[in-house]
């Protein structure tokens, strides 16, 4: 079976976070989390960590909550693509 990026961070959220993700789509904003903005934070380095990444902050603005889960996976994705190059 294949892990999908939008899996892993699923369980990042579910297994770190305890987030309830079941109603969760590409199109649900970060907001919607219910993360304040240190947890945020902490969700952003977890990834990180996960995928062996670094996202710059010119990328991302853990502020910029209005980025959707979609959003934010293929930020992932394009951050992984461009370290293995």
């Amino acid at each position: 079976m294949s892990h999908t990026i939008e899996d892993s961070l699923l369980k990042i959220l579910t297994e770190k976070f305890y987030i309830d993700v079941s109603s969760f789509g590409p199109d649900t904003s970060l907001d919607a989390l219910g993360l304040d903005s240190m947890a945020l934070m902490e969700f952003i380095f977890a990834v990180e960590d996960d995928f062996s990444i670094r996202i710059s902050e010119d990328q991302l603005d853990p502020s910029k909550t209005s980025m959707t889960f979609g959003e934010f996976a293929s930020l992932i994705r394009n951050a992984d693509l461009e370290n293995k190059e």
